[in-house]
């Protein structure tokens, strides 16, 4: 494992082929202010080119994984008569980071326990897969301070949950629990406190095992998938499996599925 620092409320580990975001300030529940959303989105850049890394796994240190925006950033900002651009800057970083996760042509796992509010959920919600552990609360905080959701959520939230229960958390602010959210598809897996590290390391060992160009192509179809129509989907979907079938991952999965073996994806 290797380790590299940054804004100190972001760091990053290496183990193998999959690397972790660590959101490092759990003084302040991991909150995000500008520098912390730079760096979090300049992790998400350096993943991106960095070639062993085929898997991605965004946590937070302490007692929750993200509690939003930095509140204590935000009312120095409006004291000083800075309000708005304090907002603009901190949450442009933060969107940075969350455009790059959306992008990145490599599966993103959010290992969520304690809180994920306001732009932490979010940022969960930019992630391909989520695993919770049974103690995770996610709550779109907002309104509560009278401000919009930022950082995706209104883009993300309706594609997973639909218009009116999107609506219904945003505009209430209320929290959800772990069993909640699994219903609601929020996450993927709810699983013990204690385990998640496990769970979440046990998924992402599967994923950095797998074909990593169909993964690219597959986020990238997920990604379009809702702004077109049927048939423009299905020239992306045919397109994509052509340039999957030109590869070596490709002939790869069809031998070992002739052979009854399993397959030995090589990137």
């Amino acid at each position: 494992m290797t380790a590299n620092g940054r804004d100190a409320r972001v760091r990053v580990e290496h183990h193998g082929p999959i690397s972790e975001i660590v959101l490092a300030c759990p003084d302040r529940r991991n909150a995000l202010n500008t520098a912390a959303g730079h760096a979090l989105a300049a992790a998400v850049k350096e993943l991106g080119a960095r070639a062993r890394t085929r898997v991605v796994v965004i946590r937070g240190e302490g007692a929750g994984f993200c509690a939003g925006g930095d509140v204590k950033d935000m009312v120095s900002g409006v004291r000083a008569g800075r309000g708005t651009p304090v907002l603009r800057e901190m949450a442009g970083a933060v969107h940075q980071a969350v455009a790059g996760i959306a992008r990145l042509p490599k599966p993103v796992i959010a290992s969520v326990h304690g809180q994920a509010y306001g732009a932490g959920f979010s940022l969960a919600l930019a992630c391909d897969l989520v695993v919770a552990s049974d103690d995770a609360t996610f709550c779109q905080a907002f309104v509560k301070l009278a401000a919009t959701p930022d950082s995706g959520s209104t883009f993300f939230l309706p594609r997973v949950v639909g218009r009116h229960v999107a609506a219904e958390l945003i505009m209430l602010g209320e929290a959800v629990d772990a069993a909640e959210a699994y219903r609601l598809g929020l996450v993927n897996r709810v699983v013990p406190r204690q385990e998640l590290g496990e769970h979440v390391r046990a998924l992402a060992e599967r994923l950095a095992a797998g074909p990593a160009g169909a993964y690219a192509r597959i986020k990238r179809l997920l990604a379009l998938s809702g702004g077109g129509d049927l048939e423009r989907q299905l020239d992306l979907e045919r397109d994509a499996l052509g340039e999957s079938a030109a590869t070596g991952d490709f002939l790869e999965g069809i031998e070992a599925f002739t052979a009854r073996r399993p397959a030995r994806f090589g990137g």
